[in-house]
């Protein structure tokens, strides 16, 4: 695959890849981030080969490139766990 760009070079490619503005996103045929149509696909997740991105799950969502830090690994938050049970009875 080729590597992630960023979403400004993505939104750069939105004219070269999708010039009748034609609708992009999930179920659409075309990444959301960069409008090509060059797809691939598996049981559990989609990518785009022209930009890079990578979605999972479903509700898909952008999965982050695991190489650049994340805000909130920047700042120290790191969800913690819940404990206890929810029964206020």
């Amino acid at each position: 695959m080729t590597p992630s760009i960023d979403d400004q070079a993505a939104q750069g490619l939105r004219q070269l890849n999708n010039p009748k503005d034609e609708p992009t996103g999930h179920f659409t045929g075309r990444c959301m981030r960069c409008g090509s149509q060059d797809l691939w696909d598996d049981n559990t997740a989609y990518g785009c080969n022209c930009c890079g991105g990578f979605w999972c799950g479903i509700e898909p969502r952008l999965v982050p490139d695991s190489s650049q830090p994340t805000p909130n690994a920047e700042l120290g938050d790191d969800p913690q766990p819940t404990t206890g049970d929810n029964n206020h009875g």
